[in-house]
């Protein structure tokens, strides 16, 4: 068993499971509308499917940001459900082997952690990996949602609107897969749904068919989309009939669907299954690009990454070929020699200059500290104000003692810096050296 082999442990079909397919869907990052975990949701619910692999979370996770959850029955504890992540096979209507990754993603080690993912994957036959995501989007709940897809390799994605700019943030896990993916040789890209900004808090069903219908009709897959469009008709219903209540709520809902008609796909994405712009004469994203181009030239620049670099991995070649030594590193045999780990130079120390000690740190009258000896303080080592370690300038004072009687916060008045030291002959008390009279 190799090192990174300690996270997985394997269930009922993992010796006899091929699938070319992973679909996988990470909680705690983004996932607007529960894009993600509601299409693994219905596929689970609605195909015949079988545990593969649980991954082991107690190395990944910290338990005080992800607790487990307790059931309490009359005082009485009954069950304890610790966070999971789980690798399960289904089958679809059209007998292919489907491969479903979903769980909390990891607070730490996402090396390690992806390299068990990888291998597993490995074992497999996986040859495409898909991301499942949702974003909030200025859309309204009347229009399809668009659907955009991200990938490291720009061969994977299919014709779409350029995006008007560039844009840095910050990753996912499931993004970190996806750009790491290349070291098993698997196509991996991101499909990311457009959520009603409005509606991205709940669960969003519009948006889980249109994904569902996509994947099916770019993977080859025959999924099926269940309960969700039931769901998706009422929540469809449901809002329209409080947004007649409100007139206001309506007249913002009439604007977005002119916004949206007028733009349509332009800069974000396509429209599934069917667009929209059979209906609409002009397909022109020109207006809004327009319009992002100029907010985000009124947004404040943000610090460049070069700024920002220090200590990370130039990329995603240098983070590959490290994640690819580790691995290298994790099979070899016990009795086979290990190939040099990367070191890292330690930060430098501070180191006192053995020649000054405590007593030759004085502070001058315009509060800077010397570091050599005065003439005068080798004639009278008493005068030297002893300064704590730990570069605490000008000296800690005590805090004053409160009284007994006192029920309310005083304004307490600072005492001034102490004075310089002496030059006459008589010696500093500790008073003096407070600040006190």
């Amino acid at each position: 068993m190799t090192e990174h082999s300690r996270f997985v442990i394997p269930g009922p079909a993992y010796e006899d499971t091929q699938a070319e397919v992973l679909l996988y869907a990470f909680s705690g990052a983004i996932d607007a509308g529960d894009i993600g975990g509601m299409i693994i949701e219905q596929l689970l619910h609605a195909l015949p499917h079988e545990e593969v692999a649980r991954f082991a979370l107690e190395t990944v996770l910290d338990y005080r940001a992800r607790r487990p959850r307790i059931t309490i029955e009359n005082w009485t504890m009954t069950d304890m459900r610790y966070p999971s992540c789980t690798l399960e096979r289904i089958t679809d209507y059209s007998g292919r082997n489907v491969l479903l990754l979903r769980g909390l993603e990891p607070d730490i080690n996402w090396e390690d952690f992806s390299l068990a993912i990888f291998e597993v994957c490995k074992k497999m036959g996986v040859k495409q990996a898909v991301d499942l995501m949702g974003i909030a989007a200025n859309i309204p709940h009347t229009r399809i949602p668009f659907i955009n897809q991200t990938s490291p390799n720009s061969d994977l994605l299919p014709p779409q609107t350029q995006m008007p700019g560039t844009f840095i943030i910050t990753a996912s896990f499931g993004q970190y897969l996806q750009m790491l993916f290349k070291m098993i040789s698997v196509k991996a890209r991101g499909l990311i749904v457009g959520v009603p900004y409005y509606l991205a808090d709940g669960q969003f069903p519009p948006g889980a068919v249109s994904a569902i219908q996509y994947l099916s009709e770019t993977l080859n897959l025959d999924l099926p989309l269940g309960d969700l469009e039931a769901a998706s008709a009422q929540m469809t219903k449901e809002i329209n009939q409080q947004i007649e209540e409100n007139p206001e709520a309506k007249e913002l809902i009439e604007k977005m669907e002119e916004h949206y008609d007028e733009a349509l796909t332009s800069p974000w994405g396509e429209l599934h299954p069917k667009s929209l712009a059979e209906s609409v004469n002009s397909r022109s994203g020109e207006a809004i690009a327009e319009r992002i181009e100029r907010f985000l030239a009124e947004v404040n620049t943000q610090e460049t990454p070069d700024n920002n670099a220090d200590g990370l991995l130039g990329g995603r070649d240098d983070l590959l070929a490290h994640l690819s030594k580790k691995a290298a590193l994790n099979q070899l045999l016990p009795d086979e020699p290990k190939l040099p780990a990367r070191t890292v130079s330690p930060a430098p120390s501070r180191v006192d200059t053995p020649v000054e000690d405590d007593k030759s740190r004085l502070e001058s009258p315009d509060g800077s500290v010397s570091g050599k000896r005065s003439p005068q303080a080798d004639k009278d080592d008493s005068l030297a104000v002893p300064i704590p370690k730990g570069r605490h300038f000008p000296p800690r004072r005590s805090r004053p003692q409160q009284t007994e009687n006192s029920h309310s916060a005083e304004k307490i008045d600072i005492p001034a810096p102490p004075p310089p030291p002496p030059s006459g002959g008589e010696s500093v008390t500790e008073d003096d050296a407070q600040g006190g009279n």
